[in-house]
Parts: structure tokens; sequence; C-alpha cells
């Protein structure tokens, strides 16, 4: 792209702060989207959290350094001034407030574990929005690299998205990226973005600037961007984002429009250069096409394709879950729930329909940007979030209508679509960390392009300011709270790092069943600064899987009592320490219906009936219309002898879920039905009728696989039919699963009868 280096204005002289400023930036937009490590539990999120943190920390100290450095003066800063800065200062006003208000302060200040896009990460976010405009000032060399920066990054992503498809990834296992469906299953690549929603809505932003600077650049610079708009149109394919395909076609169509007559770029200036072009064109297509269908998973986009007609045109449910959202607005006009509120929010609200469609999910966002802002932060965040869009746009195209280089025209043309595909998108999404940073990113480039379209068109130099004995004590002052800030911020990121890096190995001993290093590293995890105690809740899924995959592990009979009531108490110590863990995270918890389930769990694991009542009381009250609650009730009810009140709620849990295996075997048990079966097979036996008999046992186990009466009934059967292995089968299910002494020890004693008789032959 060819620069126009006259006349230049006083940002340009290159000063050492906004130098290092500039590759602050230019790191942070490059690192937070590519980031990724499996060292973490939070393999994308946490990495681009700590970086986000860190970074953003970094900027602000340089910018509290820089209008006292005496290189500039002020005359940097008021680079950022503008009315879209006004804007965005008033909306992020609307962010605080619900905050302080919202549903759940500390955690909107924080964020959720899964998102982290609380308050802390507006804030960075416009810290790097400030920096990001005061680094360019007036340099379209600068601005060009910076695009040049974002260009890399989705072609890196990108990259990584077609590596997926095609199935070499060096960091990801594809099972969590490969989706159940009724016509088989579905691939859809995340890259580095830790899901294909947020990869589709990423590449939105890159690939209409890559396009522009396509067409901008010549030579190995054109085949680069080439290269990246490419990728990026494949790997939003791939991703199977159907709302991202909408939005590309959208920038398509607004990148055609604008620059179909001022340069160009649609028009060929002769015939031949337009049959080349035709023909190029197409056979890029036909290739491109004819490749992906070689490759298996190409299936996947037919079948998401073909999805827009077979789910009704609901979205994936999101139709139901827009309109059970949009009925939060009235009671949220005035403050908003907060940012990432609206999990907790949202629970009185939820239907019957959407509890159906996602049994076992709950919403973190009605999965639509303008309903979330009207929602999270009030009517007010929405007019004023709606309000820097539009600014953003019309500042846009008064900068692109003042341009004097075709270069810059063609890369505000690209800015314009980038933005036209994230507003259509945005229908259907909401924002991560890596898009959160792109949108305040963008916002800051479009300040960047008028600046440098006025200093263009001005012609002025602007003075600079002179270094003074009082400014130069000022300086001395800033430089130790920008370094207080940021040894805030390497703490705070550094320890949560720790923390992910410890939670990560718990939970691969947990996959392990070793529940004493699962507790010791979920220690290490817990004692992060985690002021919301999202970890806690995490250690104790972790605990709670261990003590799972323990039970299912072959037992060693040969133990004592002794040992065998050590290892149970073992188990109920574990079980213990995950309820301790799950308490401190249920009160400031943006989920504690998640919270109460498991606490509700580990109740129903340890065999205390009253305290299984409890607890599932509590998750139902704090969510009816989830499954799991509804299902621990319906176990609570019937422990407490109440069958009725069992039979209801396992009803209950069965509209929510009517395939779910253990809602059926409580309505069953609750009932009585297995006791018939047991009657029967018992009768049967005494008449010698044995081959009828055991069809009505291992009916009984089949229908009611949790029932430890029927396990115990047919063990005993194969021990009068000598089936000795089959028997050792039915005790040792026992033996795991029974939550009484007694009834784990007559499980023990039989296996070791039978250990026994093996030895001896008897």
């Amino acid at each position: 792209m060819r620069q126009n280096r006259e006349p230049i204005s006083i940002s340009q002289n290159g000063s050492r702060l906004r130098l290092i400023l500039f590759c602050v930036v230019a790191v942070m937009l490059v690192s937070i989207p590519t980031a990724i490590s499996s060292f973490f539990y939070r393999t994308t999120v946490l990495p681009k959290y700590v970086l986000l943190v860190v970074g953003a920390s970094l900027i602000l100290m340089l910018l509290l350094m820089m209008p006292l450095s005496g290189e500039r003066g002020g005359a940097e800063i008021t680079a950022a001034r503008s009315r879209l800065t006004l804007l965005l200062v008033l909306f992020l006003i609307t962010v605080v407030v619900s905050t302080a208000f919202g549903a759940a302060p500390l955690g909107s200040l924080f964020g959720s574990y899964d998102n982290q896009m609380g308050l802390l990460s507006y804030l960075c976010f416009f810290v790097c929005y400030a920096g990001l405009i005061i680094a360019i000032g007036a340099n379209e060399r600068w601005f060009v690299l910076m695009l040049w920066s974002i260009l890399f990054t989705g072609l890196v992503v990108a990259a990584y998205a077609v590596a997926q498809f095609v199935g070499r990834d060096p960091f990801l296992s594809p099972a969590l990226y490969t989706y159940p469906s009724p016509d088989g299953p579905i691939t859809r690549v995340p890259s580095t973005l830790g899901h294909s929603n947020y990869l589709g809505n990423f590449l939105l932003y890159t690939t209409p600037i890559s396009a522009a600077m396509a067409f901008a650049s010549t030579g190995s610079a054109r085949r680069i961007a080439i290269s990246g708009v490419a990728l990026s149109i494949a790997a939003i394919a791939f991703s199977g984002t159907r709302g991202a395909w909408l939005g590309l076609l959208g920038s398509g169509i607004v990148f055609a429009i604008l620059e179909r007559r001022k340069t160009g770029v649609v028009r060929t200036a002769n015939r031949k250069g337009r049959r080349v072009a035709i023909i190029g064109t197409s056979a890029f297509i036909l290739v491109s096409v004819l490749i992906i269908a070689a490759i298996p998973r190409s299936r996947s986009i037919l079948l998401r394709g073909r999805a827009f007609v077979t789910d009704g045109l609901t979205g994936s449910g999101r139709t139901i879950l827009w309109r059970d959202a949009a009925r939060m607005v009235p009671s949220y006009a005035l403050i908003g729930c907060g940012p990432e509120g609206f999990s907790k929010a949202f629970l009185p609200y939820k239907s019957d329909d959407l509890a159906k469609n996602a049994p076992q999910i709950n919403n973190e966002s009605s999965h639509n940007s303008y309903l979330d802002s009207a929602i999270s932060y009030g009517l007010l965040g929405a007019v004023f979030y709606a309000a820097v869009i539009a600014y953003a746009f019309l500042l846009l195209f008064m900068s692109r209508r003042a341009a004097a280089s075709k270069s810059m025209r063609l890369t505000l043309s690209g800015l314009a679509a980038s933005l036209v595909g994230i507003c259509i998108h945005n229908f259907f999404i909401y924002n991560q960390i890596p898009t959160g940073l792109y949108f305040f990113s963008f916002l800051a480039l479009t300040v960047a392009a008028s600046n440098i379209v006025a200093a263009h068109a001005s012609g002025g130099v602007r003075a600079e300011a002179k270094p003074t004995a009082s400014r130069k004590a000022a300086l001395i002052l800033s430089v130790i709270a920008g370094t207080a800030v940021v040894f805030l911020a390497v703490y705070y990121a550094s320890g949560i790092a720790r923390s992910d890096a410890a939670l990560e190995r718990a939970f691969d001993y947990a996959r392990a069943g070793s529940i004493e290093q699962v507790i010791s590293n979920g220690d290490i995890a817990a004692a992060g600064p985690d002021p919301i105690h999202a970890y806690d809740y995490q250690v104790a899924r972790a605990i709670t899987q261990s003590i799972d995959i323990s039970e299912d592990a072959p037992l060693d009979t040969a133990g004592t009592a002794t040992e065998r009531n050590a290892l149970r108490a073992r188990r109920m110590k574990a079980i213990e320490t995950a309820m301790a863990h799950s308490e401190l995270s249920l009160p400031r918890s943006l989920t504690p219906e998640a919270s109460a389930v498991l606490l509700a769990y580990l109740a129903f694991k340890s065999g205390d009936a009253e305290k299984l009542r409890a607890c599932a009381e509590r998750a139902v009250k704090l969510d009816s219309r989830l499954f799991s609650a509804r299902w621990l009730m319906a176990e609570a009810l019937l422990s407490s002898d109440d069958r009725e009140g069992a039979i209801r709620e396992a009803r209950a849990a069965l509209a929510l879920a009517p395939s779910s295996a253990e809602a059926h075997s409580v309505l069953k048990r609750a009932r009585g039905e297995f006791e018939d079966l047991l009657k029967r097979a018992k009768k049967a036996e005494r008449k010698g009728k044995l081959d009828r008999a055991e069809a009505q046992l291992r009916r009984a186990v089949r229908d009611y696989d949790s029932c430890l009466s029927c396990h115990r009934a047919l063990a005993l059967f194969w021990e009068r039919r000598a089936r000795w292995a089959d028997a050792t089968i039915e005790w040792e299910r026992l033996f795991r699963e029974a939550a009484d002494a007694v009834a784990k020890d007559e499980a023990a004693a039989h296996l070791q009868a039978i250990k026994e008789r093996a030895r001896t032959g008897g």
C-alpha cells in the first residue's frame, strides 16, 4: 500500500514511549486471539485473560507516563478525543453501574469462570482502545502495520481451523469439537477460540480487512493477503456457524457496493483482465470445492446448512431463548443485571420449552448482543451501545469520503464491511475476550483513520510541550502508579494461572480415580486470588469425578475389613471435602443452581437422606426447570419413603428429559414395580423354573439399573447356580454403589468367599 508522507503530524516523530506502546498493542492483538495452552484447564480462555490483564496494565502505565514524558507533552493524548470515545465512556458508565447494583456484583466484576467477561475485562478493552488510538496517532504507516498484524492473526487462526478440519490438531482432541446428530457426527472446528461460534465471529473482523489489504497491495504482500482471505472463508465454512455465514455474505455485499465504482475493484479496466479474473476465480472456487469434497468431514458443512430448515429456523432453540430473555427487559430496564449476570438473573424466566430443549444447560446469555445489552446494562446501556455502533459507521463513511488516497478508501471499506458482518452475527452471539478486544480495537481504528484523514487534510503540525520541573515530579508519580498497577495485574494473573494449572492436574488425577492427588492439587487451585470462589466449584467437580471413577474401578477384594473400612472412610472424607468446596462457591456464584445440584449429588453419594433432601430442595428452589435438580429431588423423597412425592418429581424430571435412565429408574422404584419382579423370580425358582427366574431377575436389573436390591437378588441367584464369575460382577457393583456399611460388608464378605473358593478349588 502506498503511503502519503505529507503532511506529517507531530505524532509521527516516533517517540520511544509511543513506539513501545504501539508494539505492546500489536502484540496483544496478535497473541490474545491465538493463545492456547493445554497446560491450563481452561485451554483457551485462561491464556487470553492473562494476556489481556497484564497487557492492559502495561498500556495503562505507558499512557500515564506519556503526557508527562516531555517528548510530546499531552499532544498524543488528544488523539483519543472523539465523540465515539465519549459515547464509549457513557456506555462503560452503564456497565459500571449495572455491576455495582446488578444480580451478582462481585461475579460481574470479575466475570464467569467460563468467559471472564466481567467489568474488569471491559476496562481492559477500553485501555487497549485508548492505547491503540494514541499509538497510531496520525501516522498512516503505523495504521497500516496494525492492519497487517490483524491480517496475520486472522491467517494464523484460520490456518489452524483448516488443519483441524483435515484432522491435524496438535493441541485438542477432535472429540471436543465433534458433535452427534441424527444424520451422523458433525465436526465444527474452534481453532484457538474455544468454540466454533466464536471462531466464526472473530474471523468476521479479519476477513474483510484481509480482502481490503489484498486489493490495496501488490506482489508478495497481496499473495499473503489473498491466502488469508481464502483460509478465512474456508474456516468460517468449516466452523458450521450459520450466523457467521450470513455475516460474511453481508460483509461481501457491502464491500462490493462501496468499491464498485470508486476504486474499480469489482470492474476491471479492460476486457482481457476481466476474463482472466473471472477464469482465475472460477478455477480457484472449483479446485477448492473438489478438495473440500474429498475430505470426509466436508459432510458436516452440508448437515449444518440443512439444519437451517430442519430446526424450523429456530437457530437451535435461539428463538425460544430470545422469547424468554425478552421478558427480562422490563425488570432490568433501569440498571440491568450486570455483565455476565444473565445466567443468575434468568433462572425465574426460563420456560418449559427452553428447559426441554436443553434440560441440563443453563444459558449464560441470550445469544443476542443487542438483547444482552438491554438486559445486562439496562435500556440506557443498550442505547449507548447502539449509538457507539451507529457513530462508528458515520465516522467511517465520513473519513472514507474525505480520504485522499485510494488505499485509505479501500481500508475504510474493509473496516465498514467488517463491522457490518459483526453487526449481523451479533444477533446470534455474544462477545468473548478476543472478539470483545477486537470490537474495541476496530472502534479505535475508526478513530485513528479519522485522525489520519483529518491530519492530511489540514496539513497542520501541533506544537510540542516543553518539560517542566513539576511535570518531571508528576512523571515520577505516574511511573510509581503505573508500576503498582502492573504489579497487581501480574500478581492476579499469575495467581489464577497457577490455580488453573493445578486444576488441570486435579482433573487429570480425577480421570485416574486418584482421590488424594485430586484433593492436594485442588487445595492449590482454590488458594489462588478468586474472590467469587469459582475454583472451589471446579475443585468440587474434580473430586466428585474422582469418587465416581474410583467406585467404578475393579475392586481388590483381598483386603481386610479394616482396609475396606479405611477405603470407605477416605471416600466419605472426599465427599465432605467436595461439599465444603461447593458450599464456598454457592453464595457468590453466577450459577448457584449448579453448586446446589452438585451438593445434592454429593449428599446422594454419601447416603445422607436428610442432607440430600435439603440440598435438592435448594436446587429446585433456584431452578425448578433444571432436570438434575428434579431427579435428585425424586431420589431425596424416595429415600424419605415419600413415594407419591418421588413419583411426582420423577415425572417432572421426565417431562424435561424423557429418555433419562435415572428418572425412569427412580419412577419405577417409587412405584415398587421391581418388587413384583423379584417376587415372581423367587416364586419361579421355587417351582424349579430357573430360566424364567433368571429372565425376571435380568429384567429387574435392566429396567432398574440403580436398584441395588435387584443386583443383590441376582448375585445370590448366580451363587445358587454356582456361576461365580457372574455373581462376582453383581457383588462388585453392590460394593461400589452401596451407601450403608452393612451392605458393603455383605458384598465384601461374599466376594472374599468366592475368591477363597476359587483358590481352594471348592
